[in-house]
C-alpha cells in the first residue's frame, strides 16, 4: 500500500463523512425554523437553553484569542 493508496482512502472517508453530515443537516432542517438569531450564552443561561431547544449549535470562544475573535458574534 503506497502513499497514493493512503491518500485515496482518506479522500473516500472524508467524502462519506461529509455526505452523511449533509443528509443529517437536510433531515434536521425540516424539524426547526432557521431565523438567523444568535443566543449569547453564559453560565447563568447555558443549561436552560440547551435543555429547552431541540437543536443547538454552540460555538465556544475565548475573547483573548485572535482566531476566536473572528468567530465572535457581531
Amino acid at each position: 500500500m503506497g502513499p497514493s493508496s493512503s491518500y485515496s482512502s482518506f479522500t473516500w472517508v472524508t467524502f462519506v463523512v461529509v455526505g452523511a453530515l449533509q443528509l443529517i443537516a437536510l433531515r434536521a432542517s425540516d424539524q426547526f425554523k432557521i431565523d438567523g438569531s444568535v443566543l449569547e450564552l453564559d453560565e447563568s443561561n447555558f443549561d436552560s437553553a440547551i435543555s429547552s431547544l431541540d437543536y443547538v449549535f454552540v460555538d465556544f470562544y475565548a475573547p483573548w484569542c485572535g482566531h476566536c475573535k473572528r468567530l465572535s458574534p457581531e
